[in-house]
């Protein structure tokens, strides 16, 4: 009878399923300028994150027409780090992270002749290799870029406090201004060269809260 409970014991250890977490990362990229001209050049940042290990990463790429690949630069957490243009791939491998880790830099360019409007750049098939060396499917990135033939205006149209005259007079490449204030209550006029910005105004000393 003993015996018998043994091999039920048995029996019931080796049914029983193991559950195995699997691996959950993200792919982030950012790329700088947003907004660029055509013929210029754009740099991407790729990060992730992953809950588990992972010694290798690797993802198809493709850019819209227009959009050039120039190269791709490994962080220095990887070994190495390449782009194929037979299959326009990026790999990177390493000894293994992770928590939040960076993967590296890609340069883009953009062709002379792009017109207005955005350019996607894909990534797709992105893939972690955990620890045990077993591919984990982080899902699929787009990535906007705006192109815009027009230069984007920057800084101020105008500046101004009623009642009172700017020292020195404003200018556009003017960043520094003396104005002496003999009253608790005082309004300041700020336009943008481009409509989209917002101004905000800060006290010299406390630069967290806006004024009123």
């Amino acid at each position: 009878m003993r015996r018998l409970k043994e091999l039920i014991l048995i029996t019931l250890i080796i049914i029983i399923p193991c559950k195995v977490m699997a691996l959950e990362g993200t792919f982030e990229v950012e790329c700088t300028p947003a907004q660029v001209m055509p013929g210029e050049e754009v740099s991407c940042s790729i990060k992730g994150t992953s809950t588990d290990t992972v010694n290798n990463i690797s993802a198809n790429l493709s850019a819209a027409e227009g959009l050039e690949i120039v190269g791709f630069n490994a962080s220095s957490e990887w070994a190495s780090g390449e782009v194929s243009a037979s299959n326009d791939k990026i790999s990177v491998y390493g000894n293994g992270t992770s928590g939040n880790f960076n993967i590296g830099t890609l340069k883009l360019k953009v062709s002379d002749t792009a017109s207005d409007g955005t350019l996607n750049l894909n990534f797709t098939k992105i893939e972690y290799w955990d620890s045990l060396e077993e591919s984990n499917n982080i899902g699929n990135k787009q990535v906007p870029i705006t192109v815009k033939n027009e230069v984007l205006e920057k800084g101020l149209k105008s500046l101004s406090v009623e009642g009172y005259t700017l020292g020195p007079s404003f200018s556009p490449e003017t960043y520094g201004y003396t104005l002496v204030i003999n009253s608790k209550t005082f309004k300041i006029n700020a336009v943008p060269a481009n409509a989209n910005d917002t101004v905000t105004i800060y006290d010299i000393v406390d630069k967290t809260t806006p004024l009123d």
